[in-house]
């Protein structure tokens, strides 16, 4: 399962998280939650492709996605804005997804070891969070996380659901 806080399970009982009801609706699968709070579908690719990679002999017969409607802001941002943590920004060009480079900043590290470091920042964060981006402009960005994503899948022989929640404010993809 990948996703956000939504697939996480974020103020949710166990029991009542995606990957427990498949598990109790599926018995004869098991189900892995890489479900991040915060995370956009570029991060989610990330995670993703890191789970594969540490565990090469895993049998994944599939891979369901969660898109919400923040994803297509959040694949914008470089900067988190509940949390004040940096992160890449994907871009997409002729060839197709580029990564670029990213390289976590000193606050980061801070942010990883020191509580105070991370309140203060969350709350720095989110009284000058920028305005949110115009979702129509990573359409194009989360559909080629979503390619990159099958393209993860495909190596391993697995299928991949997408399910998107869509804001009407959002045009019809046509992927």
């Amino acid at each position: 399962l990948v996703g956000d806080s939504f697939v996480q399970g974020v103020a949710a009982e166990d029991e009542e998280t995606f990957g427990w009801l498949l598990a109790r609706e599926f018995k004869d699968h098991r189900f892995v939650n890489l479900g991040v709070a915060a995370y956009g579908t570029d991060q989610e690719l990330a995670q993703l492709e890191r789970y594969m990679k540490s565990h090469p002999n895993t049998v994944v017969s599939d891979v369901i996605v969660v898109v919400f409607e923040n994803d297509f802001q959040d694949v914008q941002r470089s900067v988190d804005p509940y949390i004040g943590r940096t992160k890449p920004v994907y871009h997409v060009d002729h060839k197709g997804l580029s990564r670029g480079s990213y390289q976590l900043s000193w606050r980061d590290y801070l942010m990883d070891t020191s509580r105070l470091v991370w309140l203060i920042q969350s709350k720095w964060a989110r009284m000058f969070a920028p305005p949110d981006p115009p979702a129509t402009a990573g359409i194009p960005v989360v559909t080629a996380c979503l390619e990159a994503v099958r393209a993860v899948a495909a190596t391993r022989g697995a299928k991949v659901h997408v399910f998107a929640h869509r804001e009407p404010s959002i045009p019809t993809m046509d992927q």
